[in-house]
């Protein structure tokens, strides 16, 4: 049983060191130029907006599950529990700031404001 929980928990740092790694690219590179904000906000800010909200769900659950694997587990098991729910929470935190950005400059560059926190809900 054990060497499953540490093998479900490497797969789950993989899965948040990928979404770390894309999340931080997306937050170095902007995602779209402005003449495709300008062109169309609904296929630029809208997309983003939707993408960021999965991501971030899929990455929460994942961040959960691996602190539920951690309890009561072995040394090994634990610190990947912690690595895995660390990487997700960062990569959540790097898509949502990406996530405002796009959204303060869709409304600068369109005058479109958005609902609540950025648009996200």
């Amino acid at each position: 049983m054990e060497r499953l929980r540490v093998a479900l928990l490497a797969a789950f740092v993989a899965v948040a060191a990928i979404a770390f790694a894309f999340a931080g690219y997306g937050k170095l590179s902007p995602a779209f130029t402005d003449l495709e904000i300008q062109a169309s906000f609904v296929d630029t800010w809208g997309v983003h907006a939707l993408f960021t909200l999965g991501s971030s769900a899929l990455l929460l659950a994942c961040a959960l599950f691996s602190i539920l694997l951690g309890l009561g587990a072995s040394r090994t098991a634990k610190r990947l529990a912690v690595v895995s729910a660390g990487l997700a929470g960062v990569a959540v935190v790097l898509l949502i700031a990406t996530h405002i950005e796009l959204a303060e400059r869709t409304t600068r560059l369109t005058g479109q404001t958005f609902g609540g926190f950025y648009g996200l809900f």
